[in-house]
């Protein structure tokens, strides 16, 4: 790190072992923030500024069988060319010094979970690593189940309501957490956020993810990699896909039209609106309005102009509009004229009911009359008018 614009900061690596604590825990009382940042690799030095040595993993082989494997220096800039000195600080078995190389030897393995400190020194500069090696030793990997998204109102249908934070769960397990808590219990397990397929890095190891942060439309996952408090590491675990609901939508209206001096009780009915910031007509507020249910919404027109407008219901996900879903009439009497089956509106069904009288092929139930112009013969007249009410002309 060359610099980094920041106050108090803390900045490490990595040993290898696992990933780093977060300093936030360490330190509660400092009310730390995390502080993303890039840095660009193609920057730093092809080599390093000190002696290091390159990672060995975990050693897994079974009891009686030789323990044997490369250690390698990696030089610092300045000394290319030069041979480091290698020893074993602590742990069985023996060390070979090859030049920039050692070799681990350690014939008659025994049983169990050892380690080794192997370590390099050149001029004044040292490094070590501690390896494990596991002899006949069977490492129990956590596990991490039952992993699913939700809010704080979930919804069963793979979806989710926008406006509510999604939430991650799982359930940490592995076969010694009750018994070696201390050893076998939740470590920093890693929680990655995938967003459309893409990994989203600056939500990591986050349980939830804010509501502002998510959209309509967005199909969100996360994937789990359980650790123990020891640093074991289990595979990754990946949860259900979820879609984010859009916002309000807006699918009818009933009835579809009153007097242009407002007073009319009209039921909304559409998706996704519960918490309506507003109900307009027309660009104008309604008298009043009631959220019936998530779906329904009972509004009271306002005073309006006659003519066909826009009903809109406004939402902290967005606005829902029904395009001319709404008309002012200056005599409600003038529409229900064409209204063949009394429902208190003039539509498409009006049209196929008179059609269908005019053309003898349907049976009108008692006390519907398709005789719209009221001339007393049902015709092409009475056609017109009702397909004329029903397009509000």
């Amino acid at each position: 790190y060359q610099s980094i614009s920041m106050q108090n900061a803390i900045v490490g690596l990595s040993d290898g072992t696992g990933v780093p604590v977060d300093p936030s825990l360490l330190f509660p009382e400092a009310n730390l923030r995390a502080q993303p940042t890039q840095s660009d690799i193609s920057l730093e030095p092809r080599l390093p500024g000190r002696l290091t040595l390159t990672p060995v993993a975990t050693q897994e082989l079974a009891a009686g069988e030789r323990a044997e494997f490369t250690i390698e220096a990696v030089l610092p800039s300045g000394f290319e060319g030069s041979d480091p000195e290698f020893f074993l600080l602590s742990g069985p078995g023996v060390l070979i010094d090859q030049g920039v190389t050692a070799r681990y030897i350690w014939d008659d393995t025994q049983w169990g979970l050892h380690s080794v400190r192997v370590a390099a020194m050149l001029g004044e500069q040292m490094t070590f690593q501690d390896i494990r090696l596991a002899v006949d030793f069977v490492f129990e990997r956590p596990v991490a189940t039952m992993l699913t998204l939700s809010s704080d109102v979930p919804i069963e249908d793979g979806t989710l309501d926008i406006g509510h934070p999604l939430i991650a769960d799982y359930v940490y397990e592995h076969p010694l957490a009750e018994t070696q808590p201390l050893s076998y219990g939740e470590g920093i397990t890693v929680i990655n956020w995938f967003r459309n397929g893409q990994q989203i890095t600056a939500l990591a190891n986050q349980r939830a993810i804010p509501a502002t942060k998510l959209l309509p439309g967005d199909m969100w996952q996360f994937r789990v990699t359980p650790a123990t408090l020891n640093f074991i590491f289990g595979l990754e675990a990946a949860s259900p896909r979820v879609t984010i609901a859009g916002g309000p939508e807006i699918v009818s209206v009933t009835p579809a039209f009153g007097l242009i001096t407002g007073g009319a009780t009209v039921s909304i009915k559409g998706n996704s609106l519960n918490g309506p910031l507003s109900v307009k007509f027309g660009g104008v507020n309604a008298a009043s309005y009631r959220v019936v249910s998530d779906n329904e919404i009972s509004a009271v027109t306002p005073v309006h102009g006659a003519g066909a407008v826009d009903i809109e219901v406004e939402t902290g996900r967005g606005t829902g509009v029904l395009v001319q879903g709404f008309r002012f009439l200056e005599d409600t009497g003038d529409i229900l004229i064409g209204d063949i089956n009394g429902d208190g509106r003039v539509d498409a069904l009006d049209v196929q009911l008179v059609v269908g009288a005019v053309l003898e092929v349907s049976t009108l139930k008692s006390g519907i009359n398709a005789d719209a112009n009221e001339d007393g013969v049902v015709n092409a007249s009475d056609v017109q008018l009702v397909v004329n009410r029903a397009l509000y002309r």
